[in-house]
């Protein structure tokens, strides 16, 4: 008998050591990114440096939001940090999304992987296709003048496929699979993948 263990590496939890300590690793803006959005809801965060809250439509389950409002009060700074999302359905209120194109959560994410796989001999990718470079850049950093649909809100946040390859220049899956093979080649890796992915 061997044990699996599932993790998802599109996202963290909101009230994260990762969020906490390196808000920058997550996707957001500093400004609101619809004028309808409001952050009323009871401070969710467990230190008082920083405000977590979320939008008050989720809150209240009248509506869902993309974004929960991050407030660091010993630099006086906010941060709108987008939800995780996959593009098929509603965000996933309880969490944030991390940025790929960060080349320190790429390699904070790898160094989890390894540290897991340390432990236990398989692991199960979570919405892994969430993570490729095609479906990451429509849902996060569309193209300008897409068809294709992306995270709502993000349709200011265009990146021309030359500015988003030289971002991220390497399918991070193939980052993942060269070093497990390099450092614990007795490892397997198992992805879930849809959007014709399979």
């Amino acid at each position: 008998i061997r044990l699996c263990v599932d993790i998802v590496p599109n996202h963290s939890a909101i009230d994260s050591d990762w969020l906490l300590n390196h808000p920058e690793w997550y996707i957001s803006t500093s400004e609101k990114p619809n004028p309808t959005f409001h952050f009323n809801s009871p401070d969710l965060s467990p230190v008082s440096t920083t405000s977590l809250k979320l939008e008050e439509g989720y809150y209240k389950q009248s509506a869902a939001a993309e974004v929960f409002l991050y407030e660091d009060h010993l630099n006086n700074e906010k941060r709108y940090i987008y939800h995780g999302n996959d593009g098929s359905s509603m965000p996933w209120n309880d969490t944030a999304q991390l940025d790929y194109l960060n080349t320190d959560v790429r390699e904070q994410m790898i160094e989890t992987i390894l540290t897991i796989l340390n432990h236990f001999p398989l692991i199960r990718f979570d919405a892994a296709m969430a993570l490729s470079k095609k479906h990451f850049q429509r849902l996060w950093y569309p193209l300008p003048n897409s068809t294709e649909q992306c995270i709502p809100t993000r349709e200011k946040f265009t990146m021309t496929a030359e500015e988003f390859e030289k971002a991220l220049p390497q399918e991070f899956w193939r980052q993942v699979v060269d070093r497990v093979e390099a450092e614990n080649p007795d490892s397997l890796l198992m992805a879930e993948a849809f959007w014709y992915m399979e």
